[in-house]
């Protein structure tokens, strides 16, 4: 009776593809109860033994993954009776969007995992950028997606800018040059910058024509400039050898002038 239960042993453990345990293990598991064959084994883990302080005849132990991998199923397992208890738990690749810390991407933005640890960042409507967060480091991870600016930077919104364009924003870093229309004087670029613009905003003034056009005789102006605006003034002064009050005249929106004009008569 003793051999038969040796040889059918010996034939399980050939089933296994293992080698045959030496005749002193068998002896051992038979008379202890112990299991011949190793604890099964997750693809991409292992099994740790642990001795049992209460039954040192009884195989025991823990599963682990490998790195970059997260258990499912039971983390440990025993022999009972010659049989594992448990069947091998499954070690599956971490996720690196599934987290409810800090992940790889900003709170502003999606993430999206591609598998075998493969991601990229999405910023939301309304916002540009890779969507990575710069400090955030892990091997287990690669991230596949856009150059650029780490993050996700706020647009600008063109309102602001009378709207010179179809689009409703302008990502961050972008420029826009702004030129007013014919009769109006103003131009400038303005850069978008996390959702605010930097530079001068547009703002057309009116032209007013020449104070030379102006009928004044005998009399000069001052500041001499190539055009007038709206709010600018003019001071005038009578020639030499006139007289007359100093008076001035203020370019209006409307691209005329108001004011008083001097007359200036001969000393």
């Amino acid at each position: 009776m003793f051999k038969f239960v040796v040889l059918i042993l010996f034939v399980s453990a050939l089933g296994q593809d293992i080698f045959p345990p030496s005749p002193l293990r068998l002896l051992e598991v038979i008379n202890s109860g112990r299991c011949l064959y190793p604890a099964p084994r997750p693809l991409n883990g292992y099994f740790v033994y642990r001795s049992n302080a209460n039954d040192i005849s009884v195989d025991i132990g823990i599963y682990k993954c490998n790195t970059c991998y997260s258990l499912l199923g039971s983390d440990h397992n025993a022999c009972w009776q010659r049989r594992w208890i448990f069947p091998a738990p499954t070690c599956r690749r971490k996720d690196p969007c599934a987290t409810s810390v800090a992940g790889p991407c900003m709170s502003n933005a999606e993430c999206v995992s591609y598998g075998s640890g493969i991601y990229t960042c999405i910023c939301r409507n309304g916002y540009s950028g890779n969507g990575k967060r710069s400090y955030y480091k892990n091997a287990c991870f690669t991230y596949r997606g856009i150059k650029g600016i780490d993050g996700c930077l706020k647009d600008c919104d063109t309102t602001v800018l009378g709207n010179p364009s179809l689009l409703d924003s302008y990502p961050h870093d972008v420029k826009v040059e702004w030129t007013c229309k014919a009769g109006l004087q103003g131009s400038g670029t303005v850069r978008c910058s996390n959702g605010r613009w930097v530079g001068p905003l547009p703002n057309c003034l009116s032209l007013c024509a020449h104070p030379t056009r102006l009928d004044v005789d005998n009399a000069d102006y001052w500041p001499k400039k190539e055009n007038y605006v709206e709010t600018d003034h003019v001071t005038w002064r009578c020639d030499i050898g006139y007289y007359g009050p100093e008076t001035q005249s203020v370019c209006n929106s409307n691209g005329s002038w108001t004011g008083h004009v001097p007359i200036c008569l001969r000393n």
